[in-house]
């Protein structure tokens, strides 16, 4: 499965509610780029469906504005925001990539994104306000 299929499931989880990726692929299989070769991979049109579908806010406002961002997750509410990277998250790596996870945790100097692997597992990477710059992140903020 994707990774931004893979985050909204992380997202609908952490607003208290339950959903299992066979469950995902059947309620939103119809979106997917291509069932054969891409499966799981959301056609970026139907992001806004499929949000409003899972009851996830439906309001978005993009910013590579680590800042903003920390203000918003922080003095919010703990606003749901995924984090997009164009370089990889994993240390030391500079290849290109373009990769979604849902950040769980920023300060002034530090954050922590929940984000998925290819293989399959899931987990908390922790990352420096340099990593933002590096890593090429940005930040969609729902509400």
């Amino acid at each position: 499965l994707g990774c931004i299929s893979r985050s909204l499931i992380k997202l609908y989880e952490i607003i208290g509610k339950t959903i299992t990726i066979d469950e995902f692929c059947n309620q939103f299989e119809k979106f997917f780029v291509n069932t054969t070769t891409d499966y799981g991979m959301l056609k970026s049109s139907e992001f806004p469906t499929v949000i409003s579908l899972l009851g996830l806010p439906a309001n978005k406002f993009p910013s590579k504005d680590y800042i903003i961002l920390n203000h918003e997750f922080n003095n919010n509410g703990k606003r749901l925001i995924l984090i997009f990277s164009g370089i990889s998250l994993n240390k030391g790596k500079t290849n290109e990539i373009n990769h979604c996870s849902v950040l769980v945790r920023i300060n002034e100097t530090e954050f922590s994104v929940w984000t998925c692997s290819k293989d399959g597992t899931d987990g908390i990477l922790l990352l420096t306000r340099k990593d933002w710059i590096d890593k090429q992140c940005s930040g969609l903020i729902l509400f």
